[in-house]
C-alpha cells in the first residue's frame, strides 16, 4: 500500500494468506506436481497476476486441509507430513483380478455445474450429471478419476470404461440434443476442490460417446485402450461432457463410486508392452487480456472502460461494431504450444433462427500497436491474417463459457504480443450481435488456456 503510494497508483487488494498458503503446501506435501505448481503460482504473484495464481492454490487448500494463515505460520512443521484427508483413501487403488484382467474403481469421481460459482460438495452423491443447459444455467461436466500406480500388467491389450446409467430420456429432441464426448483431463484434482470456473481442462479427445439408444439401468462400455496403453500406471482423468444443443431434458446420470456394485469401472486386459513414447510434461498456462475494447462507425472513441466487448453488424444504423481483445504471450517465448483455447464468457447472443443467419464472424488478427481509449472506426487496427474464417456462433447463449481453438496461431506467434479482433461480416440486424465480457468484469474476464512442454 505504501509502495503505492509512493507511486501514485492504486494499492493492489490481494490478500496475504496466498502466499502463506504456498508456504504451507510446501510444508505439507513432497508431491512434484503440486510443488510444481506452487512455483507457478508464485511467478505469477511476482508478476502480479493474483486471481491466476489463487485459481492455482486454491484447490489445494481444500484438498490438503490447509488452514488459515496467520502469525503462527512462521512456526509451522518443517518435516514433510502426509495431512489426514479422505481423499488419500486407498479406496480405488487396488484392482480386482480376474485371470489377466483388472477391474479397476474410481478414486474419485464428482460432477460440476454452471451454477457453482464457488466449490460444490457433488462428490459424495450417488450420481454424476452430465447435461448442456446453458440458458437455464443448469449445464453440468463430469469427472471420474482412477489410480492405476498399483498394476500389475506390463501391457494393455484392450481397456474400457464401464459406466451404469440410472437416467435417459428417450425423447427425439432430447437425443437429438446430446452429443456425448469423452476427454482425457489433468488428473491434479480432488472431489469438491473446484468450481465451473476452475474445473480441470478438457485435454485430449478420447472417443465420441453413443447414447442414442442408451436408457435407465443399462451399462455402457467406451473405447479407451489407446489412451490406457500409454497411461498404465499413473493417475487417469476422464471428463464427461455434453457439446449438443441447448435443451431442457437433454441430461443423463449414471451411477457413482457411492452407489456399490453399480459404480464406474475401468476394465483393462493384459497385453504387450506399448512402444516408448517421449516423455513430455506438460502444464497449463492462464493468460488474461491485458487489453480489450469496441468501436462503432458512429464515430465514437472506443470503449476500453466498458465490462463488455461487443461485434455487430448495423452499417444501415451507423452502428456496427468491431471487437478487439490483446493478449502478451512473452511468458511462452522459446516454448513448443500444444494447445491454445481462447475462453470468452458470453454475456448476450440471440439462438433465434434469423439472428443467427444474419452472423458471419469472422476473427482476424490485427496489430498490437493499440492501447484502450487511443482510437475510432476511422483509425481502428487493419485486420490482417484471418485466424477463423467462419466461426459458427449458434449456440452461443447467454451465461456460457465459450471456448475457441486458436492452436495454430499461438504457436505461429508464441512470445509476442498478439491482436484478436471479432467481425460481423454477416448482414445489418437489430439483435444479431454478441457480447463478451470484458477484463472490466472480474472473474469473466477473456483468457487463453495454453497446453505447453
Amino acid at each position: 500500500k505504501y509502495a503505492a503510494e509512493f507511486k501514485g497508483i492504486e494499492a493492489n487488494t490481494a490478500s496475504l494468506e496466498l502466499p502463506g498458503w504456498i508456504y504451507k503446501i510446501r510444508k505439507t506435501t513432497e508431491d512434484k506436481e503440486i510443488l510444481a505448481v506452487m512455483d507457478t503460482a508464485s511467478q505469477l504473484i511476482a508478476d502480479s497476476k493474483y486471481d491466476e495464481a489463487e485459481a492455482l492454490v486454491r484447490p489445494y487448500v481444500t484438498s490438503l486441509n490447509i488452514p488459515a494463515t496467520s502469525k503462527e505460520f512462521f512456526n509451522y512443521p518443517t518435516t514433510p507430513t502426509t495431512p489426514l484427508n479422505a481423499e488419500e483413501s486407498d479406496e480405488g487403488k487396488t484392482p480386482t483380478v480376474n485371470g489377466d484382467t483388472e477391474i479397476w474403481t474410481p478414486t474419485a469421481d464428482t460432477y460440476v455445474a454452471t451454477t457453482s460459482k464457488t466449490n460444490i460438495d457433488a462428490g459424495k452423491e450417488e450420481i454424476i450429471f452430465i447435461k448442456n443447459a446453458y440458458s437455464t444455467n443448469l449445464s453440468r461436466n463430469a469427472f471420474i478419476q482412477f489410480d492405476t500406480s498399483a498394476t500389475s500388467l506390463e501391457g494393455v491389450s484392450k481397456a474400457t470404461l464401464r459406466l451404469y446409467c440410472t437416467y435417459s430420456s428417450n425423447n427425439e429432441a432430447e437425443i437429438a440434443g446430446r452429443d456425448i464426448n469423452l476427454f482425457a483431463s489433468n488428473a491434479n484434482w480432488h472431489e469438491e476442490s473446484f468450481s465451473w470456473k476452475t474445473q480441470p481442462l478438457a485435454l485430449e479427445k478420447l472417443a465420441d460417446v453413443d447414447t442414442t439408444s442408451l436408457s435407465a439401468n443399462q451399462w455402457i462400455e467406451i473405447d479407451v485402450t489407446e489412451y490406457i496403453k500409454y497411461n498404465l500406471g499413473n493417475k487417469i482423468s476422464f471428463l464427461l461432457r455434453n457439446d449438443g444443443a441447448d435443451t431442457a431434458e437433454n441430461h443423463l446420470k449414471f451411477a457413482s463410486k457411492e452407489s456399490g456394485e453399480n459404480a464406474p469401472q475401468l476394465i483393462i486386459e493384459k497385453g504387450e508392452p506399448a512402444p516408448q513414447k517421449p516423455e513430455i510434461q506438460l502444464k497449463e498456462t492462464v493468460l488474461t487480456a491485458t487489453a480489450d475494447t469496441y468501436v462503432t462507425n458512429s464515430g465514437a472513441a472506443d470503449a476500453g472502460s466498458e465490462a463488455k466487448i461487443m461485434f455487430k453488424k448495423m452499417d444501415a444504423t451507423k452502428r456496427t461494431r468491431n471487437a478487439y481483445i490483446k493478449f502478451d504471450t512473452s511468458s511462452l517465448a522459446n516454448t513448443e504450444v500444444f494447445k491454445a483455447t481462447l475462453k470468452v464468457f458470453c454475456e448476450f447472443a440471440s439462438v433465434k433462427k434469423e439472428h443467427v443467419n444474419s452472423r458471419y464472424i469472422t476473427v482476424y488478427s490485427t496489430s498490437p500497436d493499440w492501447q484502450e481509449g487511443s482510437f475510432n472506426w476511422n483509425s481502428q487496427p487493419q485486420a490482417l491474417e484471418k485466424i477463423i474464417a467462419f466461426l459458427d456462433t449458434s449456440t452461443y447463449n447467454t451465461g456460457k463459457w465459450i471456448e475457441i481453438d486458436i492452436t495454430d496461431y499461438v504457436k505461429a506467434h508464441a512470445g509476442e504480443v498478439i491482436s484478436i479482433s471479432f467481425r460481423n461480416e454477416g448482414t445489418d440486424h437489430e439483435d444479431g450481435h454478441i457480447t463478451f465480457a470484458s477484463r472490466e468484469n472480474a472473474g469473466f474476464e477473456p483468457a487463453i488456456v495454453i497446453i505447453s512442454e
